[in-house]
């Protein structure tokens, strides 16, 4: 349907069955397609969401534009990435401010870690392993998945 090498755009075995679920419910809710001047159109689904791949306006009729939808692919997945950064920016500022209000370091002004791990056995970064019933670090109670250093 979305024209020759379609799978390498939407490889649809990757997709859990709950990704296709959750598209064919969104679908059932209601679907439009949206022109975009004479020569462009958009299948967008009720939800807003608009099918990265759009479609020309040929000699032979409308088609699926592949090119045009690998590069909307890309950008919709770095703006995916940035909005995780913003995202993960947002929630380091937060630590922080919780580990300055802590002042686990028995400061008198207001210090922000220099570190996301603390030192073993210290309270110098946002996370260090509590025991049961102790507050927990300022990035609370996570396993880190990288090599302590």
């Amino acid at each position: 349907m979305l024209g020759p090498n379609s799978s390498q755009l939407l490889p649809i075995d990757e997709l859990s069955a709950e990704e296709r679920h959750d598209f064919l419910a969104a679908w059932a809710k209601g679907n439009r397609v949206v022109t975009e001047g004479r020569s462009r159109a958009r299948l967008v689904l009720s939800d807003g969401w608009s099918l990265p791949i759009p479609m020309v306006r040929t000699a032979n009729g409308w088609s699926f534009d592949a090119r045009a939808g690998r590069q909307e692919m890309l950008t919709r997945r770095i703006g995916r990435n940035e909005l995780a950064v913003i995202e993960s920016m947002g929630a380091l500022v937060e630590a922080q401010n919780e580990y300055a209000a802590l002042n686990p370091e028995g400061e008198h002004a207001k210090v922000f870690a220099q570190r996301i791990l603390s030192t073993p056995g210290q309270r110098d970064g946002l996370y260090w392993v509590t025991a049961s019933g102790e507050p927990q670090s300022p990035l609370g109670p996570i396993q880190p998945q990288w090599p302590a250093r």
